[in-house]
């Protein structure tokens, strides 16, 4: 089984639609068990509000080689994927990104934020 946390940075196989390999962030918690994790797919693509800018750091594991536009972390494509479609590990967020990215959860989602952050 795959051990993967809250913030970490994978190479996923996404599945139906968006099923071609991509760089996908877990956003799901790690007391939640279940078949499957809660991910959210990268691409270099448009800023709109609902999605987050992730600089390429050490950290996370994206570089600056090639890129015409930053990283986008695309909430409004939260998905499941079975942990066996987490291929490699390549980093972890920092938890300032982290917490925008929830932030643009609620939004995308509707919801108020009322918990605490991990």
């Amino acid at each position: 089984m795959v051990s993967a946390g809250r913030g970490d940075r994978w190479i996923c196989q996404l599945v139906k639609d968006y099923g071609k390999t991509r760089p996908c962030i877990v956003v799901q918690f790690v007391q939640v068990t279940s078949e499957s994790m809660l991910v959210i797919p990268l691409a270099d693509g448009n800023l709109q509000p609902w999605r987050v800018a992730v600089a390429p750091s050490e950290d996370n594991g994206l570089s600056e080689a090639g890129r015409d536009r930053k990283p986008v972390a695309m909430t409004e494509k939260v998905q499941p994927v079975h942990p066996k479609r987490l291929r490699v590990r390549i980093g972890r967020l920092e938890s300032p990104i982290l917490a925008e990215i929830d932030d643009k959860l609620c939004l995308v989602q509707s919801l108020t934020y009322s918990g605490n952050r991990q």
